[in-house]
This record gives C-alpha cells, sequence and structure tokens, in this order.
C-alpha cells in the first residue's frame, strides 16, 4: 500500500499529473490530473459524458498507459510484473457489459472465479451469497438464450433474410439490462478483491436495488 510519508495516509489509489489522450485532433482527454484514494473509503467521479471519467478508471486498472504522469495502485504502477493490477487486487466493473453468452449465471460466477484462484468451495459459498444479495434472477438460466425459428415464426422473424423453410437459430436476450449489470457486478464482487471500481454500475437497475 503506498504511504504519504508526510502524514501516514495509506493510499489505495494514487494519480499524479496524469495526462492521456486518443489522438493529437482530440487533444487530451485527461490534463494533469492528480488524485488520491484513501484505503477504507468511498470515492465517486462524477462529470458530464466524454469528460474522461472511463478513461481514467481504464487507466487505473492497466487497460490503458496513460500518455505522462505516475498511477500506483495497492502500492504499485498496474502491469508491473507480479503485480495482481489488473487482476484479483481488484474488483472491476466495466461500463460495457462483457458477458459471455452461452455461460449461466453460475458458469460465469465459478469461470471468474478460477481466474482469480478461487477453489469450487469458496466459488460455490460466494454465488449463492451473491444470487441472494443482488436478487440475481435462477442461478442455472443462461445469459442469453437460443431460438428456434420455424415458418411458423415469419411475422417476428428477426432477420428477413433468413430461409422459413428450414429451422435457423437466432440468439435472443434471455436477462434485462438490469439483471446483466447485476451479474456483471457479481463478478467484481466475487473475490473479495481489497479495492473496488465501478464504472456506472447503477444503469438500468431499478431504484430499490441501487440502494
Amino acid at each position: 500500500m503506498a504511504t504519504d510519508a508526510a502524514n501516514g495516509t495509506d493510499y489505495s489509489i494514487e494519480v499524479r499529473s496524469l495526462w492521456k489522450g486518443y489522438s493529437q485532433a482530440r487533444g487530451s482527454v485527461i490534463r494533469d490530473l492528480t488524485l488520491q484514494v484513501q484505503k477504507g473509503h468511498i470515492y465517486g467521479l462524477l462529470g458530464p459524458s466524454g469528460c474522461g471519467k472511463t478513461t481514467l478508471l481504464k487507466c487505473i486498472v492497466g487497460r490503458l498507459r496513460p500518455d505522462s504522469g505516475l498511477i500506483r495502485v495497492m502500492g504499485q504502477r498496474p502491469g508491473k510484473l507480479g503485480h495482481k493490477v489488473p487482476g484479483s487486487l481488484i474488483g472491476y466493473m466495466p461500463q460495457d457489459l462483457a458477458l459471455y453468452q452461452e455461460f449461466t449465471i453460475s458458469e460465469t460466477l465459478f469461470y471468474f472465479g478460477r481466474i482469480f484462484g478461487m477453489d469450487s468451495a469458496e466459488i460455490k459459498a460466494r454465488v449463492d451469497f451473491l444470487v441472494n444479495l443482488l436478487k440475481l434472477p435462477c442461478k442455472d438460466k443462461l445469459i442469453y438464450r437460443l431460438r428456434n425459428w420455424g415458418s411458423s415464426d415469419a411475422a417476428q422473424n428477426p432477420c428477413p433474410a433468413l430461409n422459413l423453410h428450414e429451422i435457423h437459430v437466432a440468439q435472443q436476450l434471455h436477462f434485462s439490462g438490469g439483471q446483466q449489470r447485476r451479474v456483471s457486478f457479481a463478478c467484481a464482487l466475487l473475490h473479495e478483491p481489497p479495492l473496488l471500481i465501478l464504472d456506472e454500475p447503477t444503469v438500468g437497475v431499478d431504484p430499490l436495488l441501487r440502494q
């Protein structure tokens, strides 16, 4: 953990003089940003769309490299050899959904649990806890489901180019956007990381569950 020698404060995240841009034409999205996040505290990033909030979080978790400046997460630079950022030191919920369509909720959580080095008993206990905590749908249902389309489905056919004289398979969303975000949140919480980074976690979630 990084410590400010002047006042003895422990920081989970340190950002100093950070600059990040995507092209010369657009210029820098983040300009000379400095911030510290103390251990055991909750912080929120507020600002209009396009001001660089998601870019900053991606730099912190190691998905993007800054153009200049310093970032330390749990005392070390993201992506440093042997450092578990990105990895098990953080629970990261991205702004965009990144769930495997063919997995059930249980399979999704077991998949990420294995990545984080958890054993089967640990994963099962956490799955049961998180399904109840986040009011997730049945853990044995697919994130997406497969539906057979035949000639009787012409009126509902999502793709007119399909040959309706044969059976075709089309993907149909099984869970709502809010339900999928709760599954994504469960993935971030699964391994009980010391640091949680959530990018717009309440989008599409009903007001009761937001609390």
